[in-house]
């Protein structure tokens, strides 16, 4: 019998990445430009989901003006698509706000660490406090520490399209995108197969809240965005507790160029 995780992916498996309209065959019907950037790839999965000991959930990928410049770099693009099929290979970042390559993405700056220089825009760096731990307890580079978290943790998105308002919650009941993104989550909790940490949206994906629990953590819906994942909340301490040791001898990835330089480099 299938899991969970196996029936999600090979339902993404059905998106055909080279459509005119960048939607799964099955909300083709409700998903509409307007309400949802349809120019841009979906991102149902950020991260490696089946190696995954911890998964976050969002409610969907916000849009910034300079997500269409980083699709037209072929290096991010990609890297979007390998997590459209989760077919990440031993060397990516499979979360890949996390990749040292994409250290300029708008993303980077929500997850990572702070962009040079620093934009006033959701600059979070939510992640950033559960790396540190790392690099502290188990001793390694924060490099080893970063690549670590981007293999062992993933975001699930409800919704897998861009915008910059959810206005349309609606549709969070009527997309059939978002019933299986629900359906994985509730049964990632069943079967305590990984830690689920529900930061936002939780009545909309199906949770009464607060929760705090050894595979379950969902925030009070009062946080809303600003939802902390530091080591004094109980999302980060839970995280860093059901993270495994980040492996000795790690080398670190050379940054690569983010899509201005990319776009240089081919002029």
């Amino acid at each position: 019998m299938k899991s969970a995780t196996g029936t999600f992916i090979e339902y993404w498996g059905h998106f055909r990445d080279d459509a005119p309209s960048l939607v799964h065959p099955d909300d083709a019907a409700l998903a509409r430009q307007g309400d949802f950037e349809l120019g841009l790839l979906p991102l149902p999965i950020n991260g490696n989901l089946a190696e995954a000991e911890v998964v976050i959930l969002m409610l969907n990928p916000g849009l910034d003006a300079e997500d269409y410049e980083w699709e037209r770099n072929a290096s991010f693009r990609a890297s979007l698509i390998r997590n459209l099929k989760q077919n990440h290979g031993p060397a990516d970042y499979p979360l890949l706000y996390l990749d040292p390559a994409f250290t300029q993405h708008p993303g980077a700056g929500y997850w990572s660490r702070a962009r040079i220089p620093k934009r006033p825009k959701r600059e979070q760096q939510k992640l950033r406090a559960v790396v540190e731990g790392l690099v502290k307890r188990d001793g390694v580079s924060i490099e080893a520490a970063q690549a670590h978290v981007a293999r062992k943790i993933a975001i699930v998105q409800l919704c897998p399209y861009h915008s910059t308002n959810m206005h349309r919650r609606d549709l969070l009941k009527k997309l059939p995108s978002c019933g299986r993104a629900r359906a994985l989550v509730h049964a990632l909790v069943s079967s305590e197969e990984k830690l689920v940490v529900a930061t936002r949206s939780v009545s909309e994906w199906g949770f009464a809240g607060p929760v705090t629990s050894k595979n379950l953590v969902v925030y009070p819906s009062s946080l809303g965005i600003s939802a902390s994942l530091s080591l004094s909340s109980a999302g980060g301490v839970a995280i860093l507790q059901r993270l495994s040791r980040v492996p000795h001898g790690f080398q670190q990835v050379v940054p690569g160029d983010g899509p201005r330089a990319a776009r240089s480099a081919r002029a």
